[in-house]
């Protein structure tokens, strides 16, 4: 999400200070924060499982002047005096009573620093506790970064401070790197290190210019904002639940065999059937969603990872029995994803019709109920009233060998519907124990009769 911000003062260096209260106006757990004049070249992820791993009140930042050379400090008052320009008896006219804060060893850089929302309060609370901490940084205008001791200050006070790996602050004003493309991607490497951050502070905004302008000349970046990745989040509570229920779990869904007693999974680190499910919903920008059949309500999480994000989402399941595991998988999902669902303990005809009725519509429906030619054509009827015009209708199952989809299929498409069949192929490798997928867009092909 790309917020742009109008400024109502003349900007200087010392605005970074507000980035301090982030937490304060911004509605989030956990928080990265980073100055403009940085380059991202690798993964930043593992500093939010690193702040799962740490005490809740810490501060994640990288040491100053990456701890080499001239920028190599004993403890905080080290750096007073050294870079900011201080007194040792600066200390106490910031704080007050001090409690060895001028004896604290890690000293950062606040291009860089991570937080919980709680950790963040924190921080902000201590800085504005120290109603000197304004005048001493405008005292020295020629150290325009003074802010940035205020912030170690802060840290030293809390106790909260934690070093992070180099390599996602590399510092420009005291260090050089070897940069160069690696398959199409920037790479930069430090000491042996690949960096994942180059900061371009101090002496190092000039540096390197060819590489840097490579992204700033992009007059259009892509900053819009999705919904997320739910498949991700249906998938972690999905095998988490296969770890309790075992493989078996996976019968009564798209990875079931033809007995129904038992799944076939090829390929368990994407589960791309349910990925073929989840996309088809989500590309077709359905927010409201039908399902005959809710069984262990896989397809239903599945369906609801996909429309979650979207405004009004609903997935609207009827089946008259309950299923072993079923609440304990959606227990599991995100709180959206588990709010969307609308389970109905009806039979499909009579809770399509009712639905009707009411004048309910959807966007899309899959059928996946009873695998008998008569009822899927029965649901079909109800269907395609209850579906949008254009709108996707699934049916499952289709080469199911107890059941009779196909005969519904073939009537389907005598009244007019086109039918696109997903399932194996004579050639290529299985996925399961043979996809039976028919997708109907609810629109009668031209000329047909009705």
């Amino acid at each position: 999400m790309s917020v742009q911000c109008r400024p109502h003062a003349r900007v200087n260096p010392t605005v970074k200070a507000a980035l301090y209260s982030v937490a304060r106006i911004v509605d989030a757990e956990k928080f990265l924060c980073l100055d403009a004049d940085m380059l991202v070249l690798g993964d930043l992820s593992p500093i939010f499982a690193a702040l799962d791993a740490c005490p809740a009140e810490s501060i994640l930042a990288v040491r100053e002047g990456n701890a080499r050379g001239w920028h190599t400090f004993r403890n905080l008052q080290h750096a007073l005096t050294a870079v900011y320009g201080g007194h040792p008896q600066d200390l106490k006219r910031l704080l007050g009573t001090l409690n060895g804060e001028g004896a604290y060893e890690l000293v950062v850089n606040d291009g860089l620093f991570a937080g919980s929302r709680s950790a963040l309060l924190t921080l902000d609370g201590t800085i504005r506790s120290m109603p000197r901490a304004v005048g001493w940084t405008d005292a020295r205008r020629d150290i325009w970064w003074r802010n940035q001791f205020v912030f170690n200050l802060a840290l030293a006070r809390l106790q909260c401070g934690v070093p992070l790996n180099n390599t996602y602050n590399i510092q420009l004003n005291s260090h050089d790197v070897e940069l160069e493309e690696s398959a199409g991607r920037m790479r930069a490497v430090w000491y042996g290190q690949e960096a994942r951050v180059l900061h371009f502070n101090g002496l190092g905004r000039k540096k390197y210019p060819a590489w840097r302008n490579r992204f700033s000349e992009v007059v259009d970046p892509l900053v819009e904002t999705g919904g997320g990745d739910g498949y991700a989040a249906f998938l972690h509570a999905l095998r988490g639940w296969i770890g309790r229920q075992g493989r078996r779990g996976l019968a009564w869904s798209f990875y079931g065999t033809g007995d129904s007693h038992d799944a076939r999974v090829a390929d368990p680190d994407v589960f791309p059937l349910l990925a073929l499910l989840h996309y088809l919903i989500r590309a077709n920008g359905c927010a409201r969603v039908l399902e005959t059949g809710t069984a262990r309500g896989i397809s239903a999480a599945c369906l609801a990872s996909a429309v979650a994000h979207r405004e009004d989402a609903r997935v609207v399941t009827f089946d008259p029995a309950a299923y072993t595991g079923r609440a304990q998988l959606w227990q599991a999902l995100p709180d959206g994803m588990r709010d969307a669902i609308e389970e109905r303990r009806q039979d499909s005809l009579q809770g399509m019709a009712d639905a009707l009725a009411a004048g309910e519509q959807f966007d899309a429906a899959l059928l996946d109920s009873l695998h008998e030619a008569d009822h899927i054509w029965a649901e079909f009827q109800l269907a395609r009233q209850l579906v949008c015009p254009g709108g996707l209708i699934l049916i499952h199952d289709v080469r199911l060998p107890s059941g009779t989809v196909e005969q519904a299929l073939q009537r389907i498409e005598a009244a007019g519907y086109g039918v696109t069949r997903l399932w194996t192929a004579d050639c290529g490798v299985r996925e399961d124990d043979g996809l039976g997928l028919a997708v109907i867009a609810n629109r009668r092909r031209q000329g047909a009769t009705p």
